[in-house]
This record gives C-alpha cells, sequence and structure tokens, in this order.
C-alpha cells in the first residue's frame, strides 16, 4: 500500500520498475508528472547539471508581477561588449581533437552584468539582453550616420 502524505523520503537504493508519489511518476530513464510539468527547488531552487542538457526552449520568468526595482538600462551596451573577451575553450574533461572547442566568456574575466551572483558562471540572458541593448543603440547610430534618425 502507500501513505497519503509524504514529508520526506529517504533511502540508499530503490529498485522498481516504475516509482510513484503523488503526481509524480518515473522509470529508469524519465521523471514525469501527470499535469505534465515539474518544478524542482520552488522559484528560487536550483537545479545543477552534469552534462548536457536539451530542450526545445528555455523560457525566462518576465512578468512585470513578479519584478520590482524596474528601471530603464542606460550604460552603454556596446562599450562594454567591447570590454569582452570572448574566448574559445575546452573543458577539463573534453577530449582534445575529438571535442569541438566552446566559444563563450570566461567568468573571472566577464563583464560584472553577466556573472551570476555566486561567481560561478555567466548568465547568458543576460548577454542576450546586453546585446539587444548594443543593437539598438548601433542602429540609432547608423541612422543619426544617414540623417534619418
Amino acid at each position: 500500500k502507500y501513505m497519503s502524505t509524504y514529508y520526506d523520503v529517504v533511502c540508499g537504493t530503490i529498485d522498481a520498475g516504475t516509482l510513484k508519489a503523488g503526481q509524480f511518476y518515473t522509470n529508469l530513464t524519465n521523471l514525469n508528472s501527470s499535469d505534465g510539468s515539474i518544478k524542482i527547488g520552488g522559484t528560487t531552487g536550483n537545479i545543477n547539471i552534469q552534462g548536457v542538457m536539451t530542450c526545445s526552449k528555455v523560457v525566462e520568468t518576465s512578468r512585470r508581477e513578479l519584478k520590482k526595482n524596474i528601471e530603464l538600462y542606460t550604460d552603454n551596451a556596446t562599450d562594454l561588449i567591447g570590454t569582452a573577451s570572448v574566448k574559445t575553450y575546452q573543458y577539463n574533461n573534453d577530449v582534445d581533437n575529438v571535442d569541438m572547442p566552446y566559444v563563450g566568456l570566461i567568468v573571472d574575466e566577464a563583464p560584472v552584468e553577466v556573472v551570476d551572483t555566486k561567481g560561478e558562471g555567466v548568465l547568458v540572458a543576460q548577454g542576450v539582453w546586453i546585446a539587444w541593448k548594443a543593437i539598438q543603440e548601433l542602429n540609432a547610430r547608423i541612422k543619426e550616420l544617414e540623417g534619418t534618425a
């Protein structure tokens, strides 16, 4: 049988074809839920993945009611991007001449605007929005030079 309320499940190994807990169920390869959504860590939780994460899209929460201290970003994004050194690199466990090199920023050298609060990695979405702002700045400059501003 089963218990109707779970607070903590502590175990070393579970050997079963399918494990069910509330609306969640898992087999050897998948974690699923009856409503199609899986939330880990709540709104402030973290998910750490060692390896490749594959998904069809990543959605960053962006509704106004979830944010505070909203202000226009006025720093010069073009200059900020100009100071960042984009590098190619491999991870220590990548195989030379087999694994393709990555292109990106090294957190130790990255502008503070794109570094996570723990200093462990870069925030890709931050870089996207700064690049978006830089494109706006460049577009305004082109219009100014063309006399169409």
